[in-house]
């Protein structure tokens, strides 16, 4: 069973008939070849098929996700004489197959497909969007090879003058992106592979926009610039590090600042524009009243001046911006993972310890009077669809056209009137949620 396009693994470009001589040895040895078309299948390479872009005719095709556009549908095809010997040799049951509503679903997408020219449209568009993403490489050394097909494309990200895997800089890339509305995944072995998938129905005036915001993005900070960065914020704690690295890049910057052999603290660079001075230090108030409150968790350090938070710039003339940045105690421990890559005996109780943490946190937050100026990002109703959301005025949005910011506009107004009639139910009869994130959720254990 294979990916056509070998998706997950960063859209390598294998050598000429290296699909079509890999199944031949297949069918030799009396297997059978499954195409895995859940990513490249239903016109996304430019093809209905993305067998039909690697040379080889698979036995059987696994379909899902696209065919149903978000409503959940999968399917297998094959031939009518090997599902016939199957269904000869096996009995097989499936209480939700042949579902006339995800039949309904999968028809009219098959549809739109058609009636749009999307298989046409997307092997065009793609052509082009390569094309002008190549030309870039020249002007930024960090983008490697471009690959791809139709509206599938990868680009590596690597260390400029190598080509190592930078694995850091795809991922502050995509960060910056997210910033500008656009959104991108990661791929490949090392996951320093840019996965560049829009919707079929994306058009060159979408292209152009999604240009727009990679070439500003890729002019941002490189791991030397906060690594830079974060050395001269040290002064403002009077730290001496022997030894500075970069632990994560998601919304911020985490750097390991080490002290001695056996000191050693934690840095935080802050995503720029996402909250301002009063809303970091009103999380500081917040986790000391946990800490007061005898919950484990790391506390901040202050500044020689008494402060919790000290502004740095970073980057250069091409790119600067301005972060805030805190220092908090390092706590021993080891990444939790998840149940399935943590191998431990003690995960269950792991969990279970951290699941009620949680509680004891939401419990406490919950009866804690927070002090006055308190202030705090809130994804309320005014959050969501206030005057001034949380993520931007989104009807306004560059490439809507007059008839979509309408029906923004409608919908808009609909969820105010909805959302506020469900902020009247009675507060126990709402769901709570409380998200722990795997990378940076600790045992423990001493490392």
């Amino acid at each position: 069973m294979l990916c056509s396009i070998l998706a997950n693994e960063g859209l390598p470009n294998p050598p000429a008939r290296w699909f079509a001589e890999a199944t031949a040895m297949v069918a030799d040895a009396g297997g059978l070849v499954i195409a895995d078309e859940v990513q490249a299948g239903f016109a996304r390479s430019g093809s209905w098929w993305g067998y039909e872009t690697s040379d080889f005719t698979p036995d059987v095709v696994c379909m899902g996700k696209p065919m149903g556009n978000g409503f959940p549908l999968s399917a297998m095809a094959a031939s009518h004489e090997m599902v016939t010997k199957f269904r000869e040799r096996h009995r097989y049951f499936n209480t939700f197959a042949s579902s006339p509503l995800q039949a309904a679903a999968g028809s009219a997408v098959i549809d739109e497909i058609i009636e749009r020219g999307l298989v046409r449209q997307v092997a065009e568009v793609g052509t082009r969007l390569k094309a002008a993403l190549t030309e870039l490489q020249s002007q930024h050394p960090q983008m490697g090879d471009v690959r791809g097909t139709g509206l599938f494309i990868g680009i590596d990200w690597v260390e400029p003058g190598t080509n190592n895997p930078d694995v850091g800089g795809v991922q502050r890339m995509v960060e910056s992106l997210k910033s500008r509305f656009v959104l991108l995944g990661k791929a490949g072995q090392h996951g320093n592979v840019l996965k560049i998938r829009p919707p079929l129905v994306f058009e060159d005036q979408h292209a152009e926009l999604f240009l727009e915001a990679f070439k500003d993005s890729s002019t941002m900070p490189r791991d030397a610039d906060f690594l830079e960065a974060a050395k001269a914020a040290c002064v403002s704690w009077d730290l001496d590090p022997i030894e500075i690295g970069i632990l994560s890049h998601t919304e911020n910057v985490v750097c390991r600042i080490k002290l001695s052999a056996t000191k050693q603290v934690v840095m935080r660079l802050h995503r720029p524009g996402y909250n301002d001075l009063a809303e970091l230090n009103s999380e500081v108030q917040w986790v000391h009243s946990l800490a007061h409150a005898g919950l484990p968790v790391p506390t901040a350090l202050q500044t020689d001046t008494g402060d919790y938070y000290c502004s740095v710039d970073i980057g250069d003339d091409t790119h600067r911006e301005q972060r805030f940045v805190g220092v908090i105690e390092w706590v021993n421990g080891k990444p939790l993972g998840t149940p399935l890559t943590n191998t431990s005996q003690d995960v269950v109780p792991h969990y279970k310890t951290i699941g009620a943490l949680a509680a004891n946190i939401r419990c406490h937050s919950n009866q804690w009077d927070p002090p006055e100026g308190f202030k705090r990002r809130r994804w309320n109703l005014e959050g969501l669809l206030g005057d001034t959301p949380l993520w931007g005025r989104f009807w306004e949005a560059q490439p809507l056209t007059d008839g979509q910011r309408l029906l923004f506009r409608d919908a808009r107004e609909l969820l105010r009137d909805q959302l506020d009639a469900l902020s009247q139910v009675p507060i126990g009869s709402v769901l709570f949620t409380q998200t722990f994130i795997s990378e940076t959720s600790c045992t423990t254990a001493p490392i």
